[in-house]
Parts: structure tokens; sequence; C-alpha cells
């Protein structure tokens, strides 16, 4: 009777570690699918912050004749200076945000490379957020990885 006994509760224990085993798989596939929907929702945030910023020039006259001013390298008042500033730190801040979202295999390399593509098209247009790359493209303020990647694709956008 003692070893029926110990028998069942062998079966017992056995059911119970599959019982566990399966739970944690299941635990396990639950986190997967919220990290992957935790960044798809910070995929969209960004995009949604990309298309605003770009409607901030559509909308804005202001802006809109600071930007083309620096396109064809007129001088700026302070001011414009700022506002421009701030504006190339938004562009690059956003092309970083998409480094380490691709980096985490959120998005694919070409989705990189679509966002980075406004950046390379407003350095080319602007001497001045060129410039502002040589400031704001540091390892202080933008992921390394970020500012190698970026740095590579410029170079070899303008070897093409």
């Amino acid at each position: 009777m003692k070893e029926k006994l110990q028998e069942y509760a062998l079966v017992a224990e056995i059911i119970g570690g599959i019982g566990i085993i399966t739970s944690l798989i299941f635990v396990g596939f639950q986190l997967e699918q919220n990290t992957l929907s935790t960044e798809l929702n910070t995929y969209e945030n960004f995009r949604q912050d990309y298309v605003e910023l770009q409607s901030n020039i559509i909308t804005n006259p202001q802006f809109a004749s600071i930007l083309s001013k620096s396109y064809t390298g007129q001088d700026l008042t302070s001011e414009e200076i700022v506002q421009l500033d701030a504006y190339a730190f938004s562009l690059f801040t956003l092309g970083d945000s998409s480094y380490k979202k691709y980096s985490r295999s959120v998005i694919s390399e070409d989705e990189l490379l679509d966002a980075l593509s406004l950046i390379r098209y407003m350095m080319t247009r602007s001497h001045f957020i060129y410039e502002a790359w040589g400031r704001i493209g540091t390892p202080a303020l933008m992921d390394p990885g970020y500012i190698d990647y970026l740095n590579n694709y410029l170079s070899y956008v303008k070897n093409k």
C-alpha cells in the first residue's frame, strides 16, 4: 500500500512539474507578445512625432521661411538660429530613436533608412543642419551606434 502511495505521489509530482513548465512557457509567450505590442506602440508614437515635426514646417510660415533661408545660406537672426537648432536636434533625436528601434529589431533596416533619408535630405539642403550634426552628434547626446551608422550612411550616400 505504501508503495502504491509513493507511485501516486511520484505521478502527481510529474503532473505538477508539467503544469508548472506549461505555465512558464505560457507566461513567457505572453511577455513576448506584450513586449512586441509595447515596441510597436512606441514605434507608432515615434511616427506620429515625425509627422508632427514635419507638419510644423508645413503649417508654420515663419519656420518655413527660416528653413528656406538656411537652404540659401542667408544670414539668420539669433532667434532663428535657436529655432533651427531645436529643429535639428529634434530631427537627429528622431533618427536616434529609429536607430534604437532598429537595433532591437522593432523596425527593419529599410524603415530605418526611410527615417534617415529625411536627415540626409535636410543635411544636403541646409549647411546649418549639416553643421548642427557636428554639435549634436556626440555620445553625450546620441547613441554611439547611431552616430557611427549615420556617419557611415552619409558617407555611403555621398560617395554613391
